[in-house]
């Protein structure tokens, strides 16, 4: 959010981020958490993004999820916060034990992501044969 110049707009970015619920948007709402002027919001919207929506049963899990959402916790304030902690914490405990959302790249390269080509993609590689073939 280098552009957001006020924590206003940061509050405003974060709300509506609040409303996209997928990991990236989970772990990036995350980094805003220790930012005094967005914390409360920051942790508002990693709850939304997190917890399961109302036309759905189940939400986000694993380490890095159970991590955001317990840093999330203590952050939380403004109307309604005592009803948005103890969902969280409602839902903290009841989580499932998986491993849950696990990278399949090491964040700085596509290393990794080659054998994943072999045995998914039926494209041709250099050779002339798919990945199928190689895999």
């Amino acid at each position: 959010m280098p552009y957001a110049l006020s924590a206003d707009r940061k509050n405003q970015i974060l709300t509506e981020l609040g409303k996209l619920k997928t990991y990236q948007t989970l772990f990036f709402v995350a980094g805003y958490l220790d930012d005094p002027a967005v914390s409360s919001t920051a942790a508002k919207s990693a709850m939304y993004i997190a917890l399961p929506s109302v036309t759905t049963t189940a939400g986000m899990y694993g380490q890095n999820v159970r991590e955001i959402l317990s840093r999330a916790l203590a952050r939380i304030s403004g109307p309604e916060s005592e009803y948005d902690r103890e969902n969280d914490s409602q839902y903290l405990e009841n989580m499932p034990a998986d491993e849950g959302f696990v990278s399949m790249f090491n964040g700085k390269d596509l290393a990794g992501g080659r054998d994943l080509l072999k045995i998914h993609c039926p494209c041709k590689n250099e050779t002339g044969r798919t990945g199928e073939e190689t895999g």
